[in-house]
């Protein structure tokens, strides 16, 4: 495994550079390895099929991926398309959210080299499945949490023995002091820096774009045309279209899909830069109840992406999403948090628009469970009735 600038095509041998020193982009990595058809059928786990597109020998890893790719008929047909709609189900990892496949690699990783503490930083996702992973590995883990982090996100990553602390701002400041202030903090508590971003962590991406590997595969070899994806900083998203372009380049795909990405309307930087047209990131100040995608900032490998792709990005309001949310359960039984079900309306959004077309095949990654985020839906769940133990009253309250 080596890192390289792709836009630069420069090498580096080291494990710890970060950014390509000519141009400042955020390094990918690439492996000698070759994606071998007869083991990825022959295999279940992540480490069995992709081994050598992988950067540890996974030894913290349990189940990981494996989710199921579920068509949604009814859900295509209340957004008014004949479209093929696959709902890619990650909350089937063992924590819950597509994070364990960042993290089950990464903390190996660390693990295999001799590190026994580990840092990282989370809106709640990634902090659980750091917390998993540790405690697999008898790793201090060390969580940063933003302030306003939901309690229900919390309650694993302390059970699994975490050490956490809020930190107010948290994911308010911008990329550059962000990654600094985690720097900074890692150096002083001589802790190992696991990041579900990118430019601190970039083998976080390599677990990740394994969705993609399955999907390919699940479709039979074929890549859908489009993707769409919840983003906050935007590794999701590049994960996967890198994880297609490996496919491509071993054979096994003739084409990309168009990657799409969604952003809650009050936490939209990625949507800014591609209306205005920049090629830096456009940073915000994020006011969102979807925890996840709540980012002042989203990386410009995500802007690059998908333009690459020949996609584009939306924004869907908060109380777009809580219907997705309900549209979603009611119509194919997934009950996703409101991060990952602002893909509904997004499809909705993308079909009326015309960038979705009924011959198409689209892949809505739903990036995570309901249960890890319920309080913005509380609300919104109808009064119960309470009646006598008789029959009669039953069934005129059900009437």
């Amino acid at each position: 495994m080596r890192l390289y600038c792709r836009r630069c095509a420069v090498h580096y041998d080291g494990p710890g550079e970060r950014r390509c020193m000519e141009c400042e982009t955020v390094l990918e990595t690439e492996f000698d390895g070759v994606l071998r058809l007869g083991r990825i059928l022959n295999n279940r786990t992540l480490f069995g099929k992709y081994p050598d597109r992988l950067p540890s020998d996974g030894s913290l890893a349990g189940v990981e991926g494996g989710t199921p790719l579920i068509e949604a008929d009814r859900l295509a047909s209340s957004v008014g398309t004949d479209a093929t709609i696959y709902l890619k189900d990650e909350r089937r990892n063992p924590t819950g959210s597509f994070k364990d496949r960042a993290f089950a690699p990464m903390l190996s990783a660390a693990a295999e080299s001799g590190e026994d503490r580990i840092l990282t930083a989370s809106t709640g996702n990634a902090a659980t499945a750091c917390a998993h992973y540790a405690a697999r590995g008898n790793l201090t883990c060390l969580l940063l949490v933003d302030g306003d982090t939901p309690d229900e996100k919390l309650l694993e990553p302390s059970l699994y023995g975490a050490e956490i602390v809020r930190v107010d701002g948290l994911f308010d400041a911008s990329a550059t002091a962000f990654e600094s202030f985690l720097e900074s903090v890692a150096d002083r508590l001589e802790a190992y820096l696991a990041v579900a971003h990118q430019p601190l962590s970039p083998l976080s991406m390599e677990g990740v774009k394994t969705i993609s590997f399955e999907v390919a595969e699940q479709l039979e070899w074929t890549a859908p045309d489009v993707v769409v994806t919840p983003v906050g900083g935007g590794d999701n998203i590049v994960a996967q279209y890198k994880g297609y372009r490996e496919l491509r380049s071993a054979n096994l795909l003739d084409r990309l899909p168009r990657m799409v990405g969604v952003q809650a309307s009050g936490a939209a930087p990625l949507v800014e830069s591609i209306e205005r047209g920049t090629d830096e990131p456009v940073e915000v100040e994020p006011e969102t109840i979807a925890s996840g995608i709540d980012a002042a900032f989203s990386g410009r490998h995500a802007l690059e992406t998908v333009r690459e792709s020949g996609g584009t990005a939306v924004a869907v309001s908060d109380e777009e999403i809580l219907a997705g949310e309900r549209e979603l359960a009611q119509r194919t039984g997934v009950w996703a948090e409101p991060a990952a079900a602002s893909v509904v309306p997004a499809l909705e959004r993308l079909v009326s628009d015309g960038v979705v077309g009924d011959d198409d095949t689209v892949v809505l990654t739903v990036t995570g469970s309901g249960h890890k985020h319920v309080g913005p839906v509380e609300d919104a769940v109808d009064d119960v009735d309470t009646v006598a133990f008789d029959a009669t009253a039953v069934t005129e309250s059900l009437y």
